[in-house]
């Protein structure tokens, strides 16, 4: 169990480190939303979102939660469409969960690295 927590504990790390940078002052995106959601599907689906697939979607849709219709509750624009949004969040941690769901439910599952 303490592997595990360390591997999770790495994630955030890695994460919360590219975060910081200048260029992404503002983000919702923490390490340790990232972490959480990761750790949450990994948990439910047992697939893994690498940290570093997310940081570049969160890069492309939305500039890390800095710049899109709904960046702030939804850093990885899902349910949003050119017509509209389609799904809101409450926050920036249930957007992020989203994502980490709908990679693993519909695009990672049965994948491997």
């Amino acid at each position: 169990m303490a592997k595990i927590d360390e591997l999770w504990n790495e994630y955030e790390t890695y994460a919360q480190t590219y975060l910081d940078r200048p260029i992404f002052k503002g983000t919702p995106l923490t390490g340790k939303t990232l972490r959480l959601a990761a750790e949450n599907t990994y948990n439910t689906t047992k697939t893994f979102i690498p940290v570093d697939f997310a940081l570049a979607q969160a890069q492309l849709e939305s500039s890390m939660g800095r710049r899109s219709r709904h960046a702030k509750t939804n850093p990885f624009n899902v349910g949003e469409w050119d017509k509209g949004t389609k799904i809101r969040f409450g926050n920036a941690q249930e957007g992020i969960n989203a994502y980490y769901n709908l990679m693993a439910n519909n695009y990672l599952r049965n994948s491997t690295p």
